[in-house]
């Protein structure tokens, strides 16, 4: 696979990690290269447009970022002649109070609360955004789907209903027939194991390997889905498939046969519902 093995045991893999990233990646950055600066510098653009407006905007910010590296410089002379018992006297001294740093932190902690908060949400999101694609696509290469699929939403909006998964049965089978067909992963579950352990079939697991559940394979098994490679919109919504296997099986659902969100204590906080009403919009609109 792209000039190396993939191997059972983790350790051994790591040595494709170190080719992938000392030769492989090294060997293509000249072709990489334009592409990463382009990407670099439109990154810098927004954020220097964005620091531009936040301080015109904050005339106190302005002024507190050009005084603090004063006072640092002024303080940091003046207390490498002060006794050590003096410092905190002699810095406050200095920076008469120290407002500039107080100001900075008052504008500054919001950004960064802020700032954490996206990269949280972007990776609660991880997952649902292959799913939005794969969703569309199969929509394009399905579109026999599109009509019952609008009028769900149409009578959904003319109920004044909210667009949960229980008030869009269909909408939310399709989702998942797509996800199950197109995983973003091969594997899920990843544990290294802590003590020796033994499976039910004689299957030993040594400590320190690492066992994968193959959710691809789960999800693509006869026996868990009849016609497993054919795609089925609403394989999930019984009242139309006139199954009743997977009746109370939504995309949000976690289970043996559907282990796309994890298991255990680290199964996933499952927050789709802004992937969720963008397929929904998408398809109202189609």
């Amino acid at each position: 696979m792209v000039g190396y093995d993939l191997h059972e045991e983790m350790t051994t893999n790591s040595t494709g990690h170190m080719r992938v990233l000392r030769t492989l990646l090294t060997s293509n950055l000249p072709a990489l290269q334009p592409a990463l600066q382009r990407s670099i510098a439109q990154a810098f653009a927004a954020e220097l447009i964005g620091l531009q407006n936040f301080c015109a905007g904050n005339p106190e910010f302005w002024n507190a970022a050009l005084r603090y590296p004063q006072d640092v410089f002024r303080t940091g002379e003046a207390l490498r002649f002060t006794p050590s018992l003096l410092s905190p006297l002699v810095a406050l001294i200095f920076t008469g109070g120290n407002p500039a740093s107080k100001t900075l932190l008052k504008y500054l902690i919001p950004v960064v609360h802020d700032r954490l908060r996206q990269r949280t949400s972007q990776g609660m999101e991880h997952k649902n955004r292959p799913s939005l694609t794969y969703a569309l696509y199969d929509l394009c290469l399905h579109p026999q789907y599109i009509d019952p699929l609008r009028k769900e939403l149409s009578t959904v909006l003319a109920n004044g209903s909210d667009w949960q998964p229980e008030n869009l049965p269909l909408l939310d089978s399709f989702i998942k027939e797509s996800a199950r067909l197109n995983p973003s992963d091969s594997i899920s579950v990843r544990r290294k194991a802590l003590t020796s352990y033994t499976f039910s079939d004689g299957t030993q697991v040594s400590p320190g390997s690492w066992v994968c559940v193959p959710q691809r394979s789960i999800m693509r098994d006869p026996k868990n889905y009849p016609s497993p490679m054919i795609f089925d919109g609403f394989r999930f919504a019984p009242e139309i498939s006139g199954k009743n296997t997977h009746a109370l099986a939504r995309f949000t659902d976690t289970g043996a046969v559907f282990p796309i969100w994890g298991a255990g204590k680290r199964v996933w906080s499952v927050c789709y519902r802004s992937a969720y009403l963008q397929i929904s919009v998408v398809y109202g609109k189609c």
